[in-house]
Formats: C-alpha cells, sequence, structure tokens
C-alpha cells in the first residue's frame, strides 16, 4: 500500500505481476490499495489499480469509498476517474455522510464544483440531518458555502437538532461566513 501512496508505479507492476491481491486491506481501517492512491492523488496508480480489476466501489471499515477519499483529499482528479469508471456521485458511508459532504468539510471547492456537476444531492442529509452546506460552514469554507448556495442548498434546512449553516458557523466563530450566510437568509 506504501508504493500506491507513493504512486511507484513500477512497483505496483512488478507487485500485480507476481499475484499481489488487489483488494488487500490495511488491517487498521480496511483501506484497499485504491483507497490509498485515490487519497494521495495518484491518477496514475488509481488507474493501474482499475485495469488490474480493484473494487471500485470497495468500502473501509467506516464506510468510506475510493471517491470518498479522493474527495476529501481534494483529488478532483482522481475523483473524476472514478465517476467516469462508475463509481457513485450520492454514495453514502456508514454515518449517512456522503461524497460531496467529504469535499465541502475541507473546503476542496474544485472537487465540490466536480461533484454538483456529476449529480451531486446538494441538500441530501447524513444520518442525523447535517447536509454539505452545513458542513462548510463550519469549516469556514467560503467559497464552497457559495457555491453550494448557487446550486441550490437550502440555508434555512436544520439537523435533527433544530441547527442550520449558520448556526454552525456561529458556534465556530466564522464571521466571515456568518455574514455570507446571513445575505442568503
Amino acid at each position: 500500500m506504501q508504493r500506491t501512496e507513493k504512486g511507484d508505479i513500477a512497483a505496483m507492476k512488478e507487485l500485480l505481476q507476481g499475484g499481489a491481491a488487489l483488494e488487500d486491506r490495511n488491517e487498521n481501517d480496511g483501506r484497499t490499495a485504491l483507497m490509498y492512491a485515490a487519497k494521495a492523488g495518484k491518477k496514475d496508480a488509481a488507474e493501474l489499480l482499475l485495469e488490474s480489476g480493484a473494487e471500485l466501489k470497495a468500502k473501509d471499515e467506516s464506510g468510506k469509498s475510493a471517491l470518498m477519499w479522493a474527495a476529501y483529499s481534494g483529488q478532483a482528479d482522481v475523483a473524476a476517474l472514478l465517476l467516469d469508471k462508475g463509481a457513485e456521485v450520492n454514495d453514502k458511508d456508514s454515518y449517512g455522510g456522503t461524497v460531496l459532504m467529504k469535499a465541502s468539510v475541507q473546503g476542496h471547492a474544485k472537487a465540490v464544483k466536480l461533484l454538483i456537476d456529476r449529480g451531486a444531492k446538494v441538500d441530501e442529509p447524513e444520518s442525523d440531518g447535517k447536509t454539505a452546506l452545513m458542513w462548510a460552514a463550519r469549516s469556514g469554507a467560503n467559497d464552497v458555502v457559495t457555491l453550494l448556495i448557487e446550486n441550490g442548498a437550502d440555508v434555512k434546512a436544520s439537523d435533527r437538532n433544530g441547527r442550520n449553516a449558520l448556526a454552525y458557523a456561529e458556534v465556530k466563530n466564522k464571521g466571515a461566513t456568518v455574514a455570507l450566510l446571513k445575505k442568503h437568509m
């Protein structure tokens, strides 16, 4: 898996030709080589793994797929590759978190735009009712907040505890985000 994260294509080819198992998982978190390549932004490694038969829709112990790891890490090029190969843009992890949420919470605007362009549901809630907008607001990711609002995110939506995006921005002292959200309330 280290070779995958580093994008060492020659070593990866050698291991695959030697019969390395594509679906071996990290014993600590259940991640596959494809997940590590996606998280590290190693597009060539991800392509090689997919061409060799890696399971595109495999999930780690928390239910995250390679696409989720790419989105969380802001690896839009790898995310695009995975979507082109059939990854589900509205996939959810074990907690109901979406791919869009993974990119939004980290403030990865390029990945957020890609996911929205590919059909991500902007207001899809996770199990406790939080949306991508709430996660972006909580992080103070104003470019992502703007993108989500421009693409129809409901600024008044509330989670199970009655908190909306504005409340999350206020609790985390994200003044610029608070001002941005108030303009859209």
